[in-house]
């Protein structure tokens, strides 16, 4: 069994301390512009406090990513449907599958390709105008080709995002995403708990364009000895304005990648033995493309398909369709 404290979780360390630590380099830097008599805004000040100091919040700032995790904090109850095909190596780093195919694993059989669908049902509250708790709960459908199907909920997941810089123009927020196993099936479950701090960024230089970028980094905590850690990092760009009391349509366009640090994957071949290798310095990369509408801003839908660019996948294509309503 992996240590909960494994020999990449020192990153997952460092990215949070630097998370924490730019607010109060931030603060500094703004004090040391202002005359004695301004006060630098610090979390959790009033609204007017942030005024008086020039940093208004994101009051018209706008997310239209589908794919890359929104930098704005936000009252918001988000469905969202995903269907992806051809995983070919489903074991990889125990990201999204647990260890199988071999003597002794949950599941014994060795697969060669796994489709899926899944529902999930995502809520965050905005607790202080820049920090949010959030809950994301998955159902899934499994359609692996070679085991039989599968479906249950999957692996939740919960965590914060905190926006320790704040204006009309530029949002940078530190968020920390945990998830728990629900053991539920091989198809369904990792079977092991993951971390994942990241730091996501929303930018509009002007009126009608605004992107949007991440970078994070996912780690096992526990798990078996296929279990790994990677780091994520992406890219939109997205054309267009909501309207209060009108139609509107937005299409945008991402670019996602993830770089393996460690783990392990089962390979299949064509002959149909199967052997072990390492995932460590695999890179997945993803273009996704889409568009969001609605009427007013009080809620939208998305639709979007991504296709890897790479040989190395998660998946080969995915479509993804939400609604999100902000409350």
């Amino acid at each position: 069994m992996r240590s909960c404290v494994g020999r990449k979780a020192w990153l997952a360390g460092l990215i949070a301390a630097l998370g924490l630590l730019a607010p109060v380099a931030t603060a500094r830097a703004q004090q040391a512009a202002q005359p004695p008599s301004a006060a630098s805004p610090g979390f959790g000040d009033s609204p007017s406090a942030e005024s008086s100091s020039g940093d208004q919040g994101p009051s018209d700032a706008e997310s239209s990513v589908g794919y890359i995790d929104s930098a704005l904090v936000r009252n918001q109850f988000r469905l969202r449907f995903d269907t992806w095909y051809q995983n070919h190596r489903p074991t990889r780093a125990e990201f999204l599958y647990v260890k199988n195919g071999l003597p002794f694993t949950h599941e014994p059989t060795p697969e060669t390709n796994l489709n899926n669908q899944e529902l999930s049902a995502y809520i965050e509250a905005a607790v202080r105008d820049r920090f949010s708790v959030f809950l994301d709960l998955p159902f899934r459908w499994a359609d692996p080709t070679v085991n039989l199907n599968e479906s249950g909920l999957a692996d939740v997941s919960a965590g914060f995002k905190w926006a320790f810089i704040s204006s009309s123009e530029l949002t940078t927020t530190f968020m920390l995403r945990g998830t728990m196993p629900t053991r539920i099936g091989e198809w369904i479950s990792t079977y092991h708990w993951s971390l994942e701090p990241g730091l996501l960024v929303n930018y509009q230089p002007m009126e009608y364009v605004t992107f949007e970028g991440e970078l994070r980094y996912w780690t096992a905590l526990g798990g078996s000895d296929f279990a790994g850690d990677f780091v994520r990092y992406g890219l939109g760009v997205a054309v267009g304005r909501r309207c209060d009391d009108d139609f509107w349509i937005t299409p945008v366009v991402e670019f996602v990648g993830w770089t393996l640090l460690s783990g392990k994957e089962l390979v299949v071949f064509p002959a149909g033995n199967v052997g072990v290798k390492s995932s460590g310095g695999e890179t997945i990369f993803n273009a996704k493309a889409g568009v969001r509408a609605g009427w007013g801003k009080r809620g939208d839908v998305y639709l979007g398909y991504g296709h890897a660019l790479t040989g190395d996948v998660w998946y080969k294509d995915i479509v993804r369709v939400e609604l999100r309503v902000f409350y």
